[in-house]
């Protein structure tokens, strides 16, 4: 575990992890918590994942600010799913 002093590295990041897990608070009142570890969703699979992630970057890369649904920024919803597609991979998960 890192102390106080070799924490300071992550200062810069602390809204974009807060807004990382706004995000995945969001979808798991949408979708259930957690639900995209299961190797049958229809949001799960890795061409699933992919596809948020073009999109959401697509949306920032045309300018947008805020997501239309959850007023967040695109960006942070495509460190989301690259993140949870880590997690997936890190697990050995395979998708249906």
């Amino acid at each position: 575990m890192l102390d106080v002093q070799e924490q300071q590295f992550l200062m810069p990041f602390e809204s974009a992890l807060k807004g990382v897990c706004r995000i995945l608070e969001l979808g798991a009142k949408k979708y259930g918590m957690n639900n995209w570890l299961q190797t049958n969703g229809t949001k799960s699979s890795s061409e699933a994942m992919h596809n948020s992630m073009f999109h959401h970057i697509a949306q920032s890369y045309c300018g947008l600010l805020e997501d239309e649904e959850s007023h967040e920024d695109p960006l942070l919803h495509a460190t989301t799913r690259a993140m949870m597609m880590y997690v997936i991979r890190q697990k050995g998960i395979q998708h249906d």
